[in-house]
């Protein structure tokens, strides 16, 4: 049943599951289900794997399989604890003591034996479950990712980082590896995407993880070279993470400011918000031309500002910070 599965999966990569298919695949579920005390680790892992590819919503099966797993963790090869962490974390199955074995687990273990990818899903499972109170698991794998930063794809790397982020964990050695690691020329290879180098920022950010300048002037000037290509929230999200670091990149801010007007008029409320605050933070007197660019966006958008009082005072303080008064938004707001 178990290769069954596995089966139907691996030749619907990409492609939607027929009726057949998928009565296939909830009947051997249903099966598992009765025999979960039976299921070899191997089969555990593979099943919560398989549900997470899918898409199952069972409640009941999950919680099933994910307790067997709880008792079989330390018997799982590492891809298998690694798949099984990945599969209940897209499957959105937060359960602590679960979650505690699996990191008791892989904390006790040597992870020379685990995949970057292993290491990368780990650490993005915890992540993503906002599961906090395992800085021992992130301290270990950020040790031992730290090593292997050459042989890791972009992706990975960003997980890793993001991971951190999300739980509040300094990893001081992993951070120093990968302020070694990001040079200008792997940034501009094609796997290192701008959501990469966004999500490493803002995890650098939300760590507040200063003294990583080369890393950071590197990422400043790729996504500089490829501001077209970058969404409002990524433009945001960079413009407040070198603020909140104190980066003045000067390169991805005068980049910002020559932008086209279809790209900066859509920018949300939010959006805005964010930049502006960002630019007053730095004191970034001179980039008078993308302020005042973003002042005649904020009055047009001032209804959906007004909705959020904190993006109001974020952006009358930045403009009052740049000393710049523009009138119509001020107006609007006193009214």
């Amino acid at each position: 049943l178990d290769s069954i599965a596995r089966s139907v999966i691996y030749l619907n990569q990409g492609k939607q599951f027929s009726l057949l298919e998928k009565e296939l695949v909830t009947e051997i579920f249903r099966r598992a289900q009765k025999d979960c005390k039976q299921l070899q680790p191997r089969q555990i892992a593979g099943l919560i794997w398989m549900g997470a590819k899918l898409g199952v919503r069972d409640k009941q099966l999950i919680g099933s399989l994910a307790h067997a797993a709880c008792e079989k963790f330390q018997f799982m090869q590492p891809q298998e604890v690694a798949n099984a962490a990945w599969g209940l974390a897209r499957l959105k199955y937060r359960n602590e003591r679960v979650f505690k074995v699996l990191s008791d687990t892989v904390t006790s273990r040597d992870l020379s034996n685990f995949s970057e990818q292993a290491l990368a899903n780990i650490a993005w499972s915890y992540g993503a479950l906002r599961l906090t109170g395992h800085a021992a698991l992130l301290q270990h794998i950020g040790s031992e990712s730290a090593k292997r930063l050459n042989f890791m794809k972009a992706q990975e790397v960003a997980n890793i980082t993001w991971a951190l982020g999300k739980l509040g964990v300094k990893q001081h050695t992993f951070l120093s590896a990968l302020d070694n690691h990001l040079t200008s020329e792997l940034l501009a290879k094609p796997e290192f995407s701008v959501q990469a180098m966004s999500n490493i920022t803002w995890a650098m950010a939300t760590l507040e993880a200063r003294g990583y300048d080369s890393m950071l002037q590197c990422i400043g000037s790729q996504t500089a070279s490829m501001i077209t290509t970058l969404t409002p929230q990524q433009l945001s999200t960079l413009s407040w993470a070198f603020a909140k670091l104190g980066q003045k990149q000067y390169k991805y801010f005068n980049a910002m400011a020559n932008m086209k007007d279809s790209q900066l008029n859509s920018f949300g409320a939010q959006n805005i918000a964010n930049t502006t605050w960002a630019l007053a933070t730095l004191e970034m007197y001179e980039n008078q031309q993308l302020y005042s660019r973003l002042a005649k966006i904020a009055e047009q958008k001032v209804k959906e500002i007004l909705e959020r009082p904190q993006h109001v005072a974020n952006i009358l303080w930045a403009f009052a910070k740049l000393g710049y008064s523009p009138e119509i938004l001020f107006d609007r707001v006193a009214e």
